[in-house]
Order: structure tokens, then C-alpha cells, then sequence
């Protein structure tokens, strides 16, 4: 892994249903290396069929879905991968990095992937 020259390699970890601190952010990544490591649920990759059951953690309201009709299908689908544009977008903004962890996966490959990237890019 190429070395870079700023005082700190910073994670932040965090399950992204907060608003983000987009300027403290920048300030962060101005000074280190900042890592935006974003925790999803088992439901990133939503799976094509079943009855899926998901609560609002702040209201606790539930409700079920099934993901074998292919308009809820698509609509969830669409979501994660607007959510998952949406960091992209904040990172390349404050110029930091992004990760994606799923919680019911081991955390290595995603931590491999992203250091496989940052050998092959120039430091900046």
C-alpha cells in the first residue's frame, strides 16, 4: 500500500440514516485521509422473493413486504443503489474514500477491495 503524507487514516463509521456533516467532512478530509465506511443491512443486495419485514427505527413502525413482485423489487433495488450513489457523491465531493459493509458479511473482502484501490491510485 503506497504511504501517504497526512497525519492520520480516519474511518468514519456510521449506518448513513443520519444527515451527513458534508463542510466538517471537508474539513476532516482536508487534513487526513478519511474513509466514509458505511454499514448496511442484510437488505442491500434485496433478494428476488420472500416476505421481508422492515422497521423504521424511530417510529418503530413495520411494515412487510414481498419482494417477489417485481414493482417492489425494483423500487427497493432502486433505493440502495440511490443510497449507494449518494455516498459516492458525497466522498468524491470532500475527496475521501468509501466503503460498503454489509452486517451479515465478514468485513475483509470489502476492507481488501478498497486497499487493492488506494495501491494502484497516485497519492495526492
Amino acid at each position: 500500500m503506497r504511504l501517504r503524507t497526512r497525519p492520520a487514516l480516519l474511518f468514519w463509521i456510521t449506518d448513513g440514516a443520519d444527515a451527513w456533516a458534508t463542510e466538517s467532512l471537508a474539513e476532516v478530509a482536508a487534513r487526513h485521509d478519511l474513509v466514509l465506511s458505511l454499514l448496511r443491512g442484510p437488505w442491500a443486495d434485496p433478494p428476488r422473493a420472500g416476505a421481508v419485514r422492515f422497521a423504521d427505527p424511530e417510529s418503530g413502525a413495520v411494515r412487510v413486504v414481498d419482494l417477489g413482485d417485481a414493482r417492489v423489487h425494483a423500487e427497493l433495488a432502486r433505493r440502495v443503489a440511490q443510497a449507494r450513489a449518494e455516498v459516492a457523491s458525497l466522498a468524491r465531493r470532500v475527496r475521501a474514500d468509501a466503503i460498503e459493509f454489509t452486517v451479515d458479511a465478514p468485513p475483509a473482502a470489502p476492507l481488501a477491495e478498497w486497499c487493492r484501490r488506494r495501491a494502484r491510485e497516485r497519492p495526492r
